[in-house]
């Protein structure tokens, strides 16, 4: 057994559990890493869908100073494609940050510091760990183009940028810590398309749509966003400029490529500590986006699922 990882078997056959000494990578170089990665994939797979529950994750690890992106720890790194029959067209998807390790680590005699576990929920509970504080924006169901794994953010980003929001907090004070309550109504899906496959895209482009560029390079930037989402280039940048929504913050937006389709947006998804997904499926054959952002406070030191 590794001393580096371990996941442990369960009791319960709706509960997947991972220890580890460091987060998961999404393309592990050391050999530990790899073979973390390969059984947690297993262990996942063997999980049986509840479609009357919520899927729920949860990392915990203790507060870092370069914090971890949630989505790409539980979901991302371990391969969206291992939770096609967890996550469905119309699935309640829970995932969330904890500071603390989980009471049954004192069944364990090692020096893990990160723990990940994929469970399933009553659709009545909220969050474990975190309570919703002050509102920060909420808006309306906007109407999006179909999404997919593919989707450069800036399609969400430029479409919710459009459109008048429901609410928008005045304050400009940033949060330590903020959560999300996303609906994502869509038409019903092709066999291929694997709806947690959109997790990452969906994130970060509706996260960075509350942000504002510092201004740097605004002209080279807003040229290359427009050979990807193919808009003019002067709405982009008077979007990206734009400050009225930046309950997030100023940042750079995008991490610079030379080849603009590899360029990143850069979100401050790494402050995203609660995140709830509900997927919806509208046989007009729609899509359309509709959720609330707002602040968050650490309630719970210890939780046992």
């Amino acid at each position: 057994m590794s001393s580096e990882y371990k996941i442990p078997s369960s009791t319960k056959p709706e509960l997947v559990e991972a220890w580890s000494i460091k987060p998961l990578q999404f393309t592990p170089k050391e050999d530990c890493q790899k073979h973390f990665k390969s059984e947690l994939q297993t262990e996942i797979r063997k999980l049986q869908n509840k479609p009357n529950k919520t899927f729920y994750a949860l990392l915990a690890t203790p507060l870092q100073k370069s914090e971890p992106d949630l989505e790409n720890v539980l979901f991302y790194n371990v391969g969206p494609a291992f939770f096609r029959h967890l996550i469905t067209s119309t699935s309640r998807v829970r995932f969330e940050r904890s500071f603390s390790l989980p009471i049954s680590s004192g069944n364990l005699e090692t020096n893990f510091s990160c723990y990940q576990c994929y469970s399933f929920l009553e659709n009545d509970t909220s969050f474990l760990y975190w309570r919703k504080s002050q509102p920060l924006a909420q808006w309306e169901p906007v109407e999006m183009p179909p999404l997919s794994s593919s989707t450069n953010p800036g399609t969400i980003w430029y479409e919710l940028k459009k459109h008048p929001l429901q609410y928008i907090s005045e304050s400009r004070e940033l949060p330590s810590h903020f959560g999300l309550r996303i609906t994502l109504t869509h038409s019903p899906f092709a066999e291929n398309r694997n709806p947690a496959s959109l997790i990452k895209p969906l994130l970060d482009g509706v996260i960075v749509s509350f942000h504002a560029h510092t201004g740097e390079d605004i002209e080279e930037l807003s040229r290359k966003l427009e050979q990807i989402l193919q808009k003019p280039a002067g709405s982009l940048a008077s979007f990206l400029t734009d400050k009225s929504r930046a309950v997030l913050g100023v940042r750079p937006l995008f991490i610079k490529r030379q080849d603009p389709y590899k360029s990143l947006w850069n979100p401050a998804d790494d402050r995203c500590k609660a995140v709830e997904i509900f997927l919806r499926e509208d046989h007009a054959r729609k899509w359309s986006l509709s959720g609330e952002l707002f602040t968050v406070e650490y309630v719970s030191e210890t939780q046992k699922l």
